[in-house]
């Protein structure tokens, strides 16, 4: 996707005044010094948002393949078309079904709008140079409303107008930290949940392991016949490994439940393995109750 460019301001509709008219700002934008770049339209969507959630101001955004996005609710664009040439301008995304299109001057102007996917695109047509009227485009589905001036000039034209939603994108960062942040105290519960009623006091630690470092648990210990081997926090975005417990030389399966970054081991053991892959991609942790000894 082509990168895009943020202006860090622009005239707005607030002040009572139009916005300078689509080619003039996309000329400014493009060329401005005070640019932040981005890799992608939702990226730069993002960023122009975090800026209008800051400063109440929301930049049109300028892309390189000559498309401007203004910021939904925060400004009234004026769109300049060329005579005989067709301008698009995309709706927000869900802006879709029975779109409503009223224009001041029917006569010299043509405008449809067309379904796009998730939005809809309303395609603008002059019929001369040098006219000027206005658009209102409603949208009984989603009840959003979009004025627009139009002016036309044979000689410079926009080809494609959009809109991001600052308001709404703001909205969707809250929701989102929200349930990262309840997500995240879920998962602090289920691990202190995992050792249940076992007294502090009672936990025994004398483990020690050993194996490729990819595999190793962070630590082992044991209280009230279980015990817990503790995995490292991205266990659960990778495949996890088997256990055996070892007994007279042999691996013999055993009970066991796989509690967030937990093994919880419904038997004590002397020796138990963590075995992960097949074949020369195998890898296998071993590890052992008591203390480490000194010599190894």
């Amino acid at each position: 996707m082509k990168k895009m460019l943020i202006a860090a301001a622009m005239t707005l509709a607030s002040t009572g005044a139009y916005a300078e008219n689509s080619a003039a700002l996309y000329h400014e934008i493009s060329h401005s010094t005070h640019l932040v770049t981005s890799p992608g339209a939702q990226n730069a969507e993002q960023q122009a948002s975090a800026l209008w959630a800051k400063t109440g101001q929301a930049p049109t955004i300028a892309g390189t393949n000559g498309k401007l996005m203004y910021a939904y609710g925060q400004s009234h664009p004026e769109i300049l078309c060329a005579p005989l040439h067709v301008c698009m301008i995309r709706l927000l995304p869900g802006d879709t079904g029975t779109v409503t299109l009223s224009i001041g001057d029917s006569v010299d102007w043509r405008a449809k709008a067309i379904p796009a996917g998730d939005t809809s695109v309303i395609v603008i047509k002059p019929v001369r140079s040098g006219l000027h009227t206005n658009l209102v485009v409603s949208v009984p589905k989603t009840g959003h409303v979009y004025y627009l001036s139009l002016v036309s000039d044979k000689a410079r034209y926009v080809p494609a107008i959009g809109f991001y939603d600052p308001a709404a994108m703001v909205q969707s960062f809250h929701i989102e930290n929200q349930q990262a942040q309840q997500k995240a105290r879920k998962q602090s519960q289920n691990q202190i949940a995992v050792l249940g009623n076992v007294n502090p006091a009672d936990l025994d630690f004398a483990y020690w392991w050993e194996g490729p470092k990819a595999l190793r648990p962070i630590r082992v210990f044991s209280g009230e016949g279980h015990v817990y081997i503790q995995m490292p926090a991205d266990l659960r975005y990778r495949n996890a490994p088997a256990l055996f417990v070892i007994e007279n030389g042999k691996e013999q399966l055993t009970n066991y439940q796989l509690k967030g970054q937990y093994f919880v081991v419904d038997q004590l053991f002397s020796k138990a393995r963590l075995l992960l892959g097949v074949g020369d991609h195998k890898q296998v942790v071993t590890i052992h109750a008591g203390h480490k000894p000194s010599f190894w």
